[in-house]
């Protein structure tokens, strides 16, 4: 299983990327709920948070989320300034 340090350098996830998330995180808190039901609506793949409790999944879990993390920046990007697509970033 590859560590969180790997998966950080496979994505090039900087700590400037890390600073930035933080600087989220009274808007995501404030929108949890609304997020989740929004991105398990949209992949129903996903496990669950009930589903996550292993070490494992957990783990995996975070793997997925250092993954996607440029999406879940633009979905809150995208909630403060709807205007903001998918378009504009190409």
């Amino acid at each position: 299983m590859l560590t969180m340090q790997e998966v950080k350098n496979h994505y090039f996830f900087t700590e400037e990327n890390a600073e930035t998330l933080k600087s989220l995180l009274p808007l995501a808190e404030a929108n949890g709920d609304l997020f989740m039901e929004e991105f398990y609506d949209g992949d129903p793949g996903l496990p669950t948070p009930e589903e996550i409790k292993s070490v494992e999944m957990y783990e995996l879990f975070g793997a997925i989320m250092v993954g996607i993390s440029p999406f879940v920046l633009f979905w809150i990007l995208n909630k403060i300034f709807p205007v903001f697509s998918y378009r504009d970033t190409r």
